[in-house]
């Protein structure tokens, strides 16, 4: 690669664009420095314009928006967007639309979904404008993403399908024809629908068939293709159709494919080897391919690291490893307690409505009359305006309901709390068999965990672990456990966790403080571990409560 970077210099015209696109290639593949790659795509760029060959100079676009969003590099991603003006004087529409999408995913990654959308509604209303079919495709496709990258996976499907006969229609197979392959599946399997699943099948047989067509061509690196379609067989036979010589195959296949640096194709071959070996019962190599597995999850985010850790959980309870099977539990239930899936229902509705609307406009006549067309909307705009006060108002009385069946909670908490600050002694029968913590220490040990927590306040500190209480009181855990259970009836974190939300209640009465405050007054520790609990216990957010408890 370094001589083809020092020939590049030396070389002029149709000579420097192929080594060019031959060292893009190589640095995709083998350059793990963001820099390194960037730098010589853009004198890549620089060239394809100096030579007028904008063809070059627009897919070497496309290739800097990719490494910039491979690193996670999405602030830099979205400053490109000057670049579609140059895309759109050489009519590069290919380039154009999909330097669009990835600008509109770039969005959806950092969490701006309501410009991800946005951006992914201009896109369509303008490819349907121009008649651009490839622009019609990248925009479904972009849409199709959106929905399944927040669970409305069957909404998803369509999309990916219409995406798919577009794709047909185009007098050049498209690269991203084999992304929608690759994202419906995924969709499928995700939806769980069993009249979907039959169609995997024959899906996957279309995309290999055109694997192999575009293989054909002989100017393309279809690798990658290769990898992304072995990669979702695995994940067919793992969850659908389950069949484990088919797991094998393709295990093989893609191990026979992969380098160092494919750590998603690995993660999956990991996937397929962990089910192997818990057929075969090989409870070791479950464990071993479980951690392989969770070293790479990173890449995917909390959902993949999450089942990871389930798959190293199996492993390690069939080696009866109890307590790293334990702590690995742990881990489990706090990352299933962080996966909280925002809906962004009404906009994605909103999205696919526009797409429904100009379908259906598309397909009758073109001339309308204007007046009519802005008196409607206008009738529109009353209804949905009245529409949107009848459900305020009914959102404000059904808050308010609940804020007072919130209050009478709270005064029934503190009814019991009092109780039990008075109470001298908690009514324990004597267990002969109880060696471990007869009556009396359980008594003690009761009455000592009360006046810590109670009186002393100490659920207030973020910090306060179970563990931590129990190293105090110099007790052990299994004994803590059974004497709080016994004398509270309740959970641990569910008392904590209640005696911290009672307070945030007397905080948003009584107080202006911010939410951030109350949570850090409480105990919680986070603003979002607030809201979250909150949210659970009383079926509405604090803000919410805080509006309906004025009077």
């Amino acid at each position: 690669m370094d001589s083809l970077k020092t020939k590049i210099r030396t070389l002029e015209g149709k000579e420097r664009i192929d080594a060019n696109i031959r060292l893009s290639s190589l640095l995709f593949q083998y350059e793990r420095n963001a820099d390194t790659i960037i730098h010589y795509m853009r004198l890549s760029y620089e060239d394809g314009v100096k030579y007028e060959d904008y063809a070059h100079a627009g897919n070497t676009l496309r290739n800097i928006h990719s490494a910039y969003r491979n690193f996670g590099m999405y602030d830099e991603s979205l400053k490109m967007i000057k670049d579609l003006d140059f895309l759109v004087r050489y009519e590069l529409w290919d380039a154009y639309y999909d330097l669009y999408r990835k600008y509109a995913e770039s969005y959806e990654q950092k969490g701006n979904f309501g410009k991800a959308m946005e951006i992914a509604n201009n896109m369509y209303n303008q490819a349907r404008k121009k008649n651009h079919a490839s622009g019609i495709m990248s925009s479904l496709y972009t849409i199709g993403l959106l929905h399944s990258y927040h669970g409305r996976t069957e909404e998803a499907v369509t999309f990916f399908k219409e995406a798919l006969q577009i794709a047909k229609q185009l007098d050049k197979m498209p690269i991203e024809k084999f992304y929608i392959y690759l994202q419906l599946v995924s969709a499928i399997l995700e939806a769980d629908n069993s009249q979907y699943v039959m169609e995997i099948p024959e899906i996957l047989a279309k995309w290999e068939a055109d694997i192999k067509q575009f293989e054909s061509y002989g100017n393309y690196n279809t690798k990658y293709n290769w990898l992304s379609f072995y990669s979702q067989n695995l994940v067919y036979y793992e969850k659908g159709d389950v069949n484990y010589d088919k797991i094998a195959e393709y295990c093989n296949l893609m191990e026979g494919m992969l380098q160092d640096h494919d750590a998603q194709g690995f993660y999956y071959c990991y996937g397929g080897r962990f089910i192997l070996a818990e057929k075969g019962k090989d409870w070791a190599k479950m464990l071993y391919y479980a951690q392989k597995k969770l070293d790479l999850s990173g890449i995917f985010g909390v959902g993949q690291e999450c089942q990871s850790q389930g798959d190293l959980l199996k492993a390690l309870i069939h080696l009866c490893r109890t307590d790293e099977a334990i702590k690995t539990f742990e881990k489990f239930a706090a990352l299933k307690d962080t996966i909280n899936n925002e809906s962004i229902a009404k906009q994605l509705s909103e999205l696919r409505t526009v797409y429904e609307v100009d379908k259906h406009i598309a397909e009758k006549q073109r001339n309308r009359n204007y007046f009519l067309f802005a008196f409607g909307g206008c009738i529109l705009l009353v209804i949905a305006l009245g529409i949107w006060i009848y459900y305020s108002r009914k959102i404000a009385k059904k808050n308010k309901t609940l804020a007072i069946q919130i209050q009478e909670l709270q005064e029934q908490q503190e009814k019991t709390e009092a109780e039990l600050l008075n109470k001298t002694t908690f009514e324990i029968e004597d267990d002969p068999d109880d060696d471990l913590c007869p009556e009396s220490r359980k008594n003690e040990l009761c009455i000592a965990i009360r006046d810590i927590i109670l009186k002393d306040k100490a659920y207030r500190d973020p910090a306060l672990t179970r563990d931590l209480l129990v190293e105090r009181l110099g007790t052990n855990k299994n004994i803590f456990i059974d004497a709080f259970q016994y004398c509270f009836n309740i959970p641990f974190p569910e008392f904590i966790n209640n005696l911290r939300l009672k307070d945030t209640i007397t905080l948003l009465e009584e107080s202006d403080l911010s939410m951030d405050e109350i949570s850090q007054k409480a105990g919680f520790g986070s603003l979002r571990t607030f809201q979250r609990q909150f949210q659970n216990k009383y079926n509405m957010t604090p803000k919410e409560y805080r509006k309906a408890s004025i009077k």
